[in-house]
């Protein structure tokens, strides 16, 4: 949230929106192809949910008890959102990617970690996306077991071409242009563009190891392609391409009791050299990025209900008299001046304080589970990772070498002794 601070009153803005998760909500609601079981996150497991797609009325809401909290040091406020922490809930799935994410980072920085002190030279991960032929495994897509089969092969094929440690991250569509028939990345028909969500199986890999090149890939796998999208050097953009992949997520729902396979899936030494040695709960503060700790706000405002997006022309004081929000501590016509009839950014309601009125509550600490981990397997571990390093290269010389007589065949043909 951004905070304006002046002498006598401070205004809450709307959350700024992460570009990853707004790119994410714009193409949310496009039509989709269905195909079996599958669902995507955020699509609504109605089974289970209700009939708009949520777990419960307050998911994604402003929480009824303790709805703001203020940093005790630079005076930022927040708005506290009460979550169900359901990929499949239309409503807080990106929340949920969030701590997804959040998971599967930890578990990639373990293992670097636990390589590292062994003096394992893993690198850092990449984003590989692999995608087979449609029409050859659409048929194991129709039932769970066909997909675990699938899952299995893929899985052996990765350890095949060098790839020896990762997760994996299923998504059984894609967006497309009816118009040109391209993807998104490709179609430039902008305004005019028709996109929907066309069947398109492919996996997402943040993975550790060596990947073939595609000339010999192709010839060990001719039904499959790959596309290397790159080595992501920091956390953050492990976490923005993680997230980002957790939160379009394929996910294969039970029939009969609507119970949801899991989003994502680790394979190689991340899953099976990692033993978890001892988990801890510590309870650790709420810290503002002044390093401050963010207390409940104990008075100097009231709201009951929740935040509904409003016409845009309406006033502060209509909006508050529909809401139930009591604006403490200035007149009439100074709201009138400071706002200038424009109450909303985002749809989210602006609320003045007064910051003679604020009082601040208890100091707000989460629940954090701590896990420690073991490295284990590190002989296997270490052998695959030399075997991937000799296999790079080897290749980077028989490229080399390649490159060098093309080079010299298209000297030949300038100087006219190709032929004689």
């Amino acid at each position: 949230m951004i905070t304006e601070e002046s002498k006598n009153y401070t205004i809450i803005k709307g959350i700024e929106k992460d570009p990853v998760r707004s790119k994410v909500r714009k193409y949310k609601n496009l039509p989709m192809e269905k195909f079996a079981s599958w669902i995507e996150a955020g699509e609504g497991n109605f089974i289970k949910t209700k009939s708009n797609g949520k777990y419960r009325d307050s998911c994604n809401t402003l929480q009824a008890i303790r709805p703001l909290k203020k940093c005790d040091s630079c005076g930022d406020v927040r708005k506290i959102i009460s979550h169900c922490d359901k990929i499949d809930c239309s409503s807080c799935f990106s929340w949920t990617a969030y701590n997804r994410a959040n998971r599967i980072v930890e578990q990639h920085l373990k293992l670097e970690e636990g390589a590292k002190k062994r003096r394992i030279r893993v690198g850092k991960p990449s984003h590989i996306i692999f995608s087979p032929k449609k029409n050859l495994i659409l048929y194991l897509l129709i039932d769970s077991e066909g997909y675990a089969k699938l899952e299995k092969k893929f899985k052996e094929m990765l350890g095949k071409i060098g790839l020896h440690s990762g997760t994996l991250i299923f998504h059984l569509r894609s967006i497309k242009c009816r118009k040109c028939g391209k993807d998104l990345d490709n179609c430039y028909c902008g305004k005019k563009a028709e996109l929907y969500k066309a069947i398109n199986p492919h996996f997402h890999i943040f993975c550790y190891g060596f990947v073939d090149h595609i000339s010999k890939f192709k010839e060990k796998f001719p039904n499959w392609n790959y596309m290397n999208k790159g080595k992501l050097n920091t956390k953050e953009d492990l976490f923005r391409a993680v997230f980002y992949a957790v939160s379009k997520s394929s996910i294969w729902r039970k029939k009969s009791d609507g119970k949801l396979l899991r989003a994502y899936k680790y394979f190689g030494f991340l899953k099976t050299s990692l033993k978890k040695i001892k988990e801890e709960i510590k309870f650790v503060p709420d810290k503002c990025k002044c390093n401050g700790i963010y207390h409940y706000l104990k008075k100097g405002y009231e709201i009951k209900g929740d935040l509904p997006k409003f016409d845009e022309s309406l006033s502060i004081k209509e909006v508050a008299k529909k809401l139930g929000i009591k604006i403490i501590g200035l007149s009439d016509e100074e709201i009138e001046k400071r706002v200038k009839q424009k109450v909303l950014v985002n749809g989210n309601l602006e609320i003045i304080i007064n910051n003679k009125e604020v009082e601040l509550g208890k100091a707000i600490y989460y629940r954090k589970k701590i896990r420690h981990f073991k490295l284990i397997n590190v002989r296997m571990f270490k052998k695959a990772v030399k075997q991937c390093r000799k296999n790079y290269l080897e290749q980077k010389r028989e490229l080399r070498r390649n490159k060098i007589e093309i080079r010299k065949r298209i000297e030949r043909m300038v100087e006219g002794t190709e032929y004689g």
